[in-house]
């Protein structure tokens, strides 16, 4: 599964994911330690106030008070655990797979653990022990649909879509109420193709979980795929009011716009995107797409600069920033920018295509051509690359002038795009008539 789409997973709230607070965080916590109480008592009393500052985000202040519960009371697993799901919201994960260790060891009959480190490691991208924790937890505590669900994301992630599928339904049938596996399955089922099935279980999602973004979102993508654009912009457009900062919803609404041709509106979602998000280096690169469509190319120089300095690994950058800078005429740093797309990527077809284009504008010819037939070399067999090709042959300037093989091209250009582009069957005349007649001096005596 892609990381776009398996960040559509609802893997983020703890409380989904780890087995803890159950029954601790009650309103009659003592307000101060007590010595009078037994230690037993009084670690209760500790665990209980850490629960509490744990769901208030105070999570050093809560791992103060677990620990106090744990000196007073070392083979207490609910404080380990509750210690290392404070560890695990920290990013301190070796922390938290020590608490989880030694909890295990002290109850190795307690699903709960198992579960819990088993979702640290899938945090990590650990899978194999991930689904290994999960396997055991399930053999403890076939109950525990927590379990089944965090198994079902493990699963997901490694493209294992049917057994991912087959673990939340089980995590549902066991906890009709769990929000996150209805969300998780339709997400597996959108990556499967199977749109309306995912549309349903994003509503089910929905009616348990109204205020859920990324149910919305996840929606709203199923809806795209489906050719629904207005479902899924009305769904983006809900995923964003839930949540004002969610950048993907902007970028995938900016999607949805862009591909109705809609390149303004698609430019300002791109752009709250990136406010949102600065690194978010595909929404910088599709919005300078949209800037290049509608003539802003300037925009779009700035927007692939960014992208480049964001990642100078990226080949299309380099070639789509060449080609805004040829549409000003500026040749001599486009042709800069294809010679490094072509050494990041030596297969680039459209690269060479590319800068064929800039060569020729500097009269460059030959190394035109040659860049011409790489691209075919390469597999290219677009209209525009025989087009362009019988146009360097029919070049006024260049001694490779040959009008034969201009017609064969200029034909298999029109060929390809079922003669309807008229720049093409032009093409194609000027080379029958010079073919016929000559250069274009002899032509212009023997047509007037």
């Amino acid at each position: 599964m892609s990381r776009g789409v398996q960040n559509l997973m609802d893997n983020s709230s703890v409380d989904q994911a780890f087995v803890h607070f159950s029954g601790l965080a009650t309103n009659d916590v003592a307000g101060a330690y007590d010595t009078k109480h037994s230690d037993a008592e009084s670690a209760d009393i500790c665990e209980r106030r850490g629960v509490q500052l744990v769901r208030s985000g105070r999570l050093i202040l809560a791992i103060e008070q677990f620990d106090k519960a744990i000196r007073l009371d070392p083979s207490r697993v609910t404080a380990l655990c509750h210690r290392g799901y404070a560890w695990f919201a920290r990013g301190k994960y070796e922390r938290a797979i020590d608490d989880f260790n030694t909890a295990i060891r002290l109850a190795p009959w307690d699903a709960r653990p198992y579960n819990n480190r088993g979702f640290v490691h899938l945090t990590r991208d650990n899978f194999d022990a991930a689904i290994a924790d999960f396997d055991t937890a399930i053999s403890l505590d076939d109950g525990l649909a927590l379990a089944w669900h965090n198994r079902g994301l493990a699963k997901s992630a490694i493209a294992e879509h049917d057994q991912a599928i087959s673990d939340f339904t089980a995590a549902i049938e066991r906890k009709p109420d769990l929000a996150a596996s209805y969300q998780n399955r339709a997400v597996v089922l959108t990556v499967r193709g199977e749109y309306q099935n995912a549309i349903h279980d994003f509503d089910r999602t929905i009616d348990l979980s109204p205020k859920n973004a990324l149910a919305f979102h996840g929606r709203g993508f199923a809806h795209f795929l489906m050719g629904a654009s207005g479902n899924a912009i009305a769904d983006y457009s809900t995923a964003i009011q839930r949540n004002p900062e969610f950048a993907t919803a902007y970028f995938h609404r900016a999607e949805v716009h862009r591909s109705r041709r809609d390149f303004d509106t698609a430019i300002e979602d791109y752009g709250q995107a990136t406010d949102w998000r600065p690194e978010f280096r595909l929404a910088f690169y599709n919005r300078a797409e949209c800037f290049h469509e509608t003539g802003n190319f300037e925009a779009a120089i700035d927007d692939l600069t960014r992208v480049i300095a964001l990642d100078g690994t990226l080949a299309a950058a380099f070639n789509n920033r060449g080609l805004a800078l040829a549409a000003i005429r500026q040749h001599k740093r486009a042709l800069a920018d294809f010679d490094k797309a072509i050494q990041l990527d030596r297969r680039f077809a459209r690269a060479y295509t590319a800068r064929a284009a800039s060569r020729a504008e500097g009269n460059d010819y030959e190394q035109a051509l040659a860049d011409q037939f790489e691209a075919l070399r390469l597999g290219l067999s677009i209209p525009e690359v025989y087009h362009d090709l019988a146009k360097t042959w029919l070049a006024q300037d260049s001694e490779l002038r040959e009008p034969r093989m201009a017609v064969e091209l200029a034909t298999r250009a029109c060929e390809l795009s079922g003669w309807s582009d008229s720049r093409f069957v032009a093409t194609l005349e000027t080379a029958r008539i010079e073919l016929r007649y000559g250069d274009s001096e002899s032509v212009n005596r023997k047509l007037h």
